[in-house]
């Protein structure tokens, strides 16, 4: 029935389309893919690679912080900036050539990555009526704790096929397009 409602609201059903397409991307991409790469690339030790870790997250808190302070009345219009700083962010990361560019470019896709979920997850929580508020929660909460982590299987396969970097251009490529149609 929650299914049924989610796909007879266009808007909502492009918002976890998207909320999907991003957890089936970008989360793969940042918990398997992305420690890869800078590992390989960088040759980390265990404390540096904690440390470059820490990054990522600190760009998600900052994106916690900057809607927690501008409060959007229109939550769906921080996607128009969320999504293309991933897509960027994603398609630079391999061109730097030290750390702490790379660990930089984590940053601002942990901050776009936060926009992106935060602004769909609220936007879809203001939008749903509250008969069905529980059950898009169900939704929500399946993507974030199955459908990602599951995600990393297929990309983790592929980085071991053609390699971390084509894995992350196919990654962003996909959420790029995904995103835009």
């Amino acid at each position: 029935e929650g299914l049924k409602y989610i796909y007879r609201h266009p808007k909502l059903r492009y918002q976890v389309f998207q909320l999907m397409l991003t957890i089936c991307t970008i989360y793969p991409l940042m918990v398997a893919v992305f420690r890869v790469f800078v590992q390989s690339k960088f040759q980390l030790t265990q404390t540096s690679f904690g440390q470059a870790f820490s990054f990522p997250a600190l760009g998600s808190m900052l994106g916690a912080l900057t809607f927690t302070v501008i409060k959007p009345k229109h939550p769906e219009r921080a996607l128009m900036f969320g999504v293309p700083l991933v897509c960027i962010m994603i398609s630079l990361l391999q061109a730097f050539s030290t750390l702490s560019l790379t660990v930089f470019a984590m940053t601002l896709t942990g901050y776009g990555l936060y926009l992106t979920f935060a602004s769909l997850t609220v936007s879809m929580q203001l939008a749903v009526d509250e008969a069905y508020r529980g059950r898009l929660s169900s939704v929500i909460g399946m993507g974030f704790s199955a459908i990602g982590p599951i995600m990393c299987f297929p990309w983790g396969h592929l980085a071991d096929a053609i390699g971390s970097v084509n894995t992350i251009y196919i990654c962003g490529l996909v959420f790029g397009v995904g995103s835009a149609s």
